[in-house]
């Protein structure tokens, strides 16, 4: 089933006031799971496992989160 604005309009236009809050919330659960499974892994090859350190600079490693979050 192809799905556009319209047919999605027409759906929820045909629900009762009670199916409406429940599709919300499954939809909500759904927006939920999707932002869990986007998390960008930790590049751990500038960590140093022998030193226990990481071999970048911490205000660059903070700009790359923050440029990830961004999209």
């Amino acid at each position: 089933m192809d799905v556009t604005v319209q047919t999605v309009q027409g759906l929820l236009e045909r629900l009762s006031a009670e199916d409406l809050n429940t599709a919300c919330k499954f939809i909500q659960i759904l927006l939920e799971n999707r932002a869990k499974e986007q998390r960008v892994p930790l590049d751990f090859s500038k960590y140093d496992k022998a030193t226990h350190v990481w071999n970048e600079d911490a205000q660059e490693f903070v700009n790359g989160i923050r440029r990830d979050d961004r999209f």
